[in-house]
């Protein structure tokens, strides 16, 4: 009879299992988020301080292997195997959140459906929506999140913006309302204590 090694396979099974929680972790929104290891829904924490909770989303995967197919697995062909099995997960994952994020806003000023990304619509995005400010008075750009296809798309709108002086001069006129609004914000806030 051939050794078990428990403690190896305990350890490349933690390996792995790193590897997976990292992949399936690493989408768009992971800043913003705090990984829960038990319940059975989340929240939401607007900015007025409004919380409403979400149910878990269900994600799962599947991996159709054949028995005699196993044996000749290879170290790299099983971290292929489970890269793409994250990779499906954290897809599904965000397509949630973005759905959740979808539903939350429509109805409000905030949802506009557009039929592309240009730098007229995302200016125009950055004048409807609440804007944060570093304590220093530097803006809080907001995350665009787009697909995949259209990342160099929207890389190029926002070169535009940041090169075109007609649009950095509006850029800066919007950043300009939204610190004077953060202002008002800041200084009508009621201090706990």
């Amino acid at each position: 009879m051939l050794p078990d090694y428990p403690e190896i396979k305990s350890k490349i099974s933690t390996i792995l299992q790193k590897r997976m929680n990292k992949i399936i972790s690493n989408t768009p929104f992971d800043g913003n988020t705090h990984h829960l290891f038990e319940g059975h829904e989340s929240i939401i924490i607007y900015q007025n301080g409004t919380i409403e909770n979400i149910p878990f989303q269900s994600v799962e995967t599947k991996v159709n292997l054949d028995i005699e197919d196993l044996n000749s697995l290879s170290i790299s062909d099983v971290i292929n195997h489970i890269d793409s099995i994250s990779s499906n997960l954290a897809l599904q994952k965000s397509k949630y959140t973005l759905k959740v994020v979808e539903e939350k806003l429509k109805g409000t000023k905030n949802y506009k459906k557009s039929k592309g990304l240009t730098p007229e619509t995302l200016l125009e995005a950055w004048e409807n929506i609440q804007m944060e400010f570093y304590s220093n008075g530097e803006p809080i750009i907001p995350k665009l999140f787009v697909h995949p296809d259209k990342k160099r798309d929207s890389e190029e709108i926002v070169s535009l913006i940041e090169n075109t002086p007609e649009l950095i001069n509006r850029r800066k006129k919007i950043i300009d309302k939204q610190r004077e609004n953060w202002r008002d914000r800041e200084s009508n806030r009621k201090l706990v204590g």
